[in-house]
């Protein structure tokens, strides 16, 4: 094995410029910026092969941008396996659009429709805060790769519970009851909705449980000095997704709070397979109230401020937990095997019944 490298590089991907946020059902321009986004970008190589993470506060990966991102950093390191790196989003749905799709929020295709804003005003293109997203990616991953040294890392598992089941179940089929709407956007399914009313006759529980696990893995310099860490949870962080400024949501708040103990350490988010899980609890809001109200003792300056709050708190403590123990077996000296293949799918046609369902569907959207 040859010596294990370890290099870290971040961006601020936040823009000022009033811009579609997507991840709901209409759209939202920003306002300004809440707190920031970032990339992350983390390589690690043992001398013979090498692994890129990279994390990004946005709502999802849309097709297409890892693309780009490889292509600008071939531009500029043509000896980089760009096939190596790994994109995760955090899933805020308070990150600004990188959508590249005809028609989908494009100032200049809204404008060349019928379909006019409400009111007259600028706003910015996601093809461009694209370029500059994928530039500032690529950079972050150019400056990982060649900022990278000597080092080790350690790893363990922990519990913090952040995601809920968001998929509430009831003792009837609900979507049968007088009034109830269904469709994508209020999510009426049978027997369950997702973040159905618990305080409900027929509430029977809910579709999942949460997940209490947390997983980490540090990286120290040569002199065994924190240098950051993948912190992954099973869970989206989508507190305030319904608000108008950006935001990465929970992820701030734990990037705050680990640096107070740890110093400006790298954090690389990443969101474990979640299901339905979701950063909030249902059946117990009056409690909740409560106890914000005693554990804060001051309003919300935003929506679901104490939430994020309260789940950076836990992800906090979990990540001293593990690293008072994991740090007394650093290792230096890991073989790394990364295999990537390409696997090629076949297409999921739809049938004429689908076809027509969703034709009704965009009627009424």
């Amino acid at each position: 094995m040859g010596e294990f490298k370890i290099g870290w590089a971040r961006r601020d991907v936040s823009t000022d410029k009033p811009i579609n946020i997507p991840g709901q059902f209409h759209m939202r321009i920003s306002r300004g910026i809440l707190d920031p986004n970032f990339v992350t970008a983390l390589v690690v190589e043992d001398g013979n092969d090498l692994v890129c993470f990279l994390s990004m506060d946005l709502v999802v990966i849309r097709s297409g941008l890892l693309d780009d991102i490889r292509e600008k950093v071939a531009e500029q390191l043509p000896e980089f396996p760009v096939i190596k790196i790994i994109a995760n989003a955090t899933h805020t749905h308070a990150a600004p659009s990188h959508y590249n799709d005809k028609n989908f929020g494009h100032p200049g295709d809204i404008a060349d429709s019928e379909d006019k804003l409400p009111i007259e005003m600028e706003i910015a293109d996601p093809r461009e805060y694209r370029a500059f997203l994928s530039s500032s990616a690529a950079d972050a991953i150019v400056e990982a790769y060649r900022g990278r040294a000597a080092g080790g890392i350690a790893w363990g598992y922990g519990y913090a519970v952040v995601g809920h089941s968001r998929r509430v179940t009831y003792m009837e089929d609900v979507s049968l009851r007088e009034g109830a709407i269904k469709n994508s956007t209020h999510g009426v399914d049978g027997h369950s909705r997702m973040y159905g009313n618990t305080n409900d006759h027929a509430f029977a529980g809910y579709e999942a449980g949460a997940d209490h696990f947390i997983n980490l893995m540090y990286t120290f310099d040569a002199d065994n000095k924190l240098t950051g860490a993948i912190v992954n949870v099973p869970c989206p962080s989508q507190n305030s997704e319904g608000i108008d400024m950006l935001s990465a949501s929970f992820w701030h708040e734990v990037r705050v709070q680990l640096k107070q103990r740890h110093g400006d350490i790298f954090v690389l988010p990443q969101a474990a397979a979640a299901g339905d899980l979701s950063p909030r609890i249902l059946h117990y809001k009056a409690a909740q109230a409560r106890r914000y109200k005693l554990k804060y003792g001051r309003p919300e300056a935003f929506s679901e401020e104490f939430n994020r709050l309260d789940i950076a708190e836990r992800i906090a403590e979990a990540f001293d937990e593990v690293l008072d123990w994991a740090k007394k077996d650093i290792r230096t000296d890991l073989p790394i095997r990364h295999s990537v293949e390409t696997v090629e799918l076949s297409r999921r046609y739809l049938s004429y019944e689908e076809l027509e369902d969703d034709r009704e569907m965009l009627k009424k959207l």
